[in-house]
Parts: structure tokens; sequence; C-alpha cells
């Protein structure tokens, strides 16, 4: 890395290389750690809440459908 105030001896050509170098060395993707995402069941694909029971979820429940008759 040149230290700044030794750009001066550099063509044009050579500061836009430098200033690239510098402003991308941050944003390596050898710094970035990806975390692995764990594997979620789909809501639909559960069980229901109140009843316990597959194949539908608590809205269309047909234990709430009883109580609200």
């Amino acid at each position: 890395m040149i230290v700044s105030g030794t750009t001066e001896n550099l063509t044009e050509e050579e500061k836009i290389m430098l200033m690239m170098k510098e402003s991308t060395e941050a944003y390596d993707p050898k710094y970035y750690v990806k975390i692995p995402q764990r594997k979620r069941k789909s809501a639909w694909s559960s069980y229901c809440k109140r009843c316990k029971q597959e194949g539908h979820c608590i809205q269309s429940c047909p234990l709430v459908c009883l109580c609200h008759n």
C-alpha cells in the first residue's frame, strides 16, 4: 500500500488503479464467513396448534369452526 503523499509521482492511471485496489480490499470475499442456514418446514406442512392434527392450520381448524357456531 502506498502512503498518501507519495502519489504525486504516479500517473493518473496508476492513481486510479491504486484507489480501486485500496477501496476493494476490505470487501474481499475471503473476509466473509457464510453462516449455514437451518432448514425449516413451512407452516403448512406442520400440524395445527389447536387440535394437534396435520393437514390444516389453526385458522381452518374444525374445532374453531365448532366454537363459533
